[in-house]
C-alpha cells in the first residue's frame, strides 16, 4: 500500500477514535483491516516503502575483489574452490570474503576450462588389478 494512504488510515482512526471513544480495534475491524496489518502500519507511519530495497552489507564484495577472485580462478583452472580459496587468503588476493561465490557468480567451473583428460576420452586406465 502507498505511504500515504496507509498513513491517512492510521490518521484516521486516531481521529475518529479520539473524537468517539470507541476503542481503535472496533474501528479497524469496522474498516476491515486487519490488527496486526494497522499496527505494523502505525509502526512505519511517516516512512517509505523500503522494505523490499537492497540494502548495502559490509561482506558484499566489490568490483575490484570480485575481478580479483576471478583472475585467480583462471590463472589455476585445475584447482577446487575450497583450495582455491585458501591459495587466494595465503596469496593476499582477496581476504576475510566469501571468496569463491564471484567465481560461482561469474559461472567459473573447473572442469568447463580443462582439457579433457585421457580418461574421458575413452582410454583404458591400467590398475593393479589389470585393464580397468
Amino acid at each position: 500500500m502507498e505511504p500515504d494512504i496507509r498513513d491517512s488510515v492510521v490518521d484516521f482512526v486516531a481521529f475518529w477514535s479520539d473524537k468517539s471513544e470507541i476503542d481503535t480495534s472496533r474501528i479497524i475491524n469496522w474498516i476491515g483491516v486487519q490488527r496486526g496489518k494497522f499496527y505494523s502500519w502505525r509502526k512505519r507511519y511517516g516512512m517509505v516503502n523500503d522494505h523490499y530495497g537492497r540494502i548495502p552489507r559490509d561482506f558484499w564484495l566489490d568490483d575490484w575483489e570480485r575481478e580479483a577472485i576471478v583472475a585467480f580462478f583462471h590463472e589455476h583452472p585445475s584447482e577446487g574452490y575450497r583450495r582455491l580459496t585458501y591459495m587466494m587468503l595465503d596469496a593476499g588476493v582477496v581476504g576475510g570474503q566469501p571468496l569463491f561465490s564471484a567465481a560461482c557468480a561469474q559461472n567459473c567451473r573447473a572442469d568447463a576450462s580443462l582439457e579433457p583428460t585421457a580418461l574421458a576420452e575413452g582410454h583404458r586406465v591400467q590398475t593393479a588389478f589389470g585393464a580397468a
